[in-house]
């Protein structure tokens, strides 16, 4: 067997096999896209995990934080949340500028298109069901403090025959 070192092609391969693994979904917009969930790497590489700059900005006012995050901190969050959607989506395939047959300019991808294909990726449905459902946790314990415990049952007295 002869041995290719083709970048092109590994490309092409790259392609349809993110192609074959992603699922069909439907934007806003009504478009159809073909779109897979960023690897584990995708995040990595940002030094993130799958969370949106709203919950950034809670997490750091919950922990007494004053501060709006600062101007590197959002570009830098603009970066990884265009990586992100460049990611996701496989067909079309999304491009700087300048879009060929089977390809669209982020810039003309409409913003609510953007923000539910970020959504998606970074799984922000599941992670607000999961929230939600720790939050509304009813235990069928017994109370904060166990007032809602029964007090032991006292043996009953001995008859007297």
């Amino acid at each position: 067997m002869s041995k290719t070192y083709d970048a092109a092609l590994w490309r092409k391969r790259a392609a349809e096999f993110g192609a074959e693994r992603g699922v069909d979904l439907e934007l806003p917009s009504g478009m159809v896209v073909r779109a897979v969930r960023p690897d584990p790497e995708t995040w990595m590489l940002h030094g993130r995990l799958p969370t949106s700059l709203a919950a950034a900005i809670k997490a750091a006012k919950d922990n007494g934080a004053a501060e709006a995050p600062s101007d590197d901190q959002i570009l830098a969050f603009g970066r990884f949340y265009h990586d992100v959607i460049v990611t996701a989506v496989v067909r079309p395939r999304i491009v700087a500028a300048d879009p060929g047959d089977g390809e669209i300019a982020y810039a003309e991808i409409p913003g609510e298109d953007l923000d539910f294909i970020y959504k998606w990726a970074t799984r922000q449905a599941e992670v607000a069901d999961l929230a939600s459902f720790r939050a509304h946790r009813r235990d069928a314990g017994a109370g904060d403090h166990g007032q809602d415990l029964r007090p032991a049952a006292k043996p009953a007295g001995r008859r007297r025959g």
